[in-house]
């Protein structure tokens, strides 16, 4: 399910297909869009006229075409309780179209969230300069450009682990912890690309089970300070995640 944030116009893209998968590209331009705060009938949205009690904003009767998407750009929505502890809000895109003129309506109903903006001091922040203090040669295998790549899906495979896991990144006050199983993430990747070019290294292999050993170690005992009710003061601490490191 696509997430966007309160207080924000975003972009939805709306992809039209036929039985078999095969993109629609042909759509009307005029479509007849409506926002629920619950999730509506076919029937509502077949013969909505801005009367539902649900409703959220005004109707959209514009899309932009890019690609195989339709763009439809949905103004900002109000977070509905800033005073209450749901986060996360669901709620449901509601579209009626043509795909020849004169011909049939067709209905679409999906689901997106709504998230409350977070504001700390802190993020989960690591540098090609930390790289090089755990692999200082790092400069004559990988260039900074591809040093950064390498850090930048590190760290997305390590906030993945995590809130598959069930940690929700958005809401920690404290990442100390987590840059050192970033960095090793990090060495992995760089020593397992090596290693591909080169598997009779040996020196590789070394570096790929340590950081495998390391990573998982770190990820495990590191310490997460959640912030679950947005008071401003972490609340949960974390000292053992058990999760197992996976290959990617």
């Amino acid at each position: 399910m696509a997430t966007y944030q309160f207080g924000k116009q975003f972009t939805y893209p709306f992809y039209a297909r036929d039985k078999d998968g095969a993109a629609i590209t042909t759509l009307q331009a005029s479509p007849s869009i409506w926002i629920y705060s619950e999730k509506p009938s076919r029937e509502t949205v077949r013969t909505e006229t801005g009367t539902t009690d649900f409703l959220v904003g005004s109707e959209i009767t514009t899309w932009t075409q890019s690609g195989n998407a339709w763009n439809i750009t949905i103004p900002q929505i109000a977070d509905p309780d800033t005073d209450d502890n749901q986060f996360v809000h669901t709620y449901y895109i509601g579209i009626r179209y043509q795909i020849e003129s004169g011909g049939d309506e067709l209905i679409s109903i999906s689901a997106f969230e709504l998230t409350r903006p977070f504001g700390y001091d802190n993020e989960l922040n690591v540098t090609t300069a930390d790289i090089m203090k755990f692999f200082p040669q790092v400069d004559e295998y990988h260039s900074t450009s591809a040093q950064t790549d390498f850090l930048d899906e590190a760290t997305r495979q390590v906030k993945a682990d995590l809130n598959t896991a069930g940690y929700e990144l958005y809401k920690g006050r404290n990442f100390d912890g987590l840059r050192y199983a970033v960095i090793w993430k990090t060495l992995y990747l760089m020593a397992l690309a090596l290693n591909l070019q080169n598997q009779e290294d040996e020196g590789l292999r070394v570096l790929i089970d340590e950081s495998k050993e390391q990573y998982t170690a770190r990820i495990q005992n590191a310490p997460i300070e959640l912030d679950t009710d947005d008071d401003g003061e972490a609340d949960t601490e974390v000292t053992k995640m058990n999760i197992a490191f996976q290959v990617t």
